[in-house]
């Protein structure tokens, strides 16, 4: 089991990795938010409350501050 976990978490630093040297959209957003911390709570904060078909649709809303988002009419 441990082996699993460790493999997972490895596997999800090279994924960051490969992010952070070829996506211009996740560069932004990693240098707007600052820290590792505040970039997955800001994620794990908006995936609680808002559905975004793409990670780049969520990345461009980050740097937007949702700006580019349509109201839903819930009348």
């Amino acid at each position: 089991m441990s082996e699993i976990l460790l493999s997972l978490n490895l596997l999800a630093f090279l994924f960051h990795n490969v992010l952070d040297l070829a996506n211009d959209i996740y560069q932004k957003v990693r240098e707007s938010l600052g820290t590792r911390k505040r970039f997955f709570n800001d994620i794990r904060a908006l995936l609680n409350y808002v559905w975004f078909q793409s990670w780049n649709n969520l990345f461009i809303f980050i740097l937007t501050e949702g700006e580019e988002r349509e109201t839903v009419n819930t009348s």
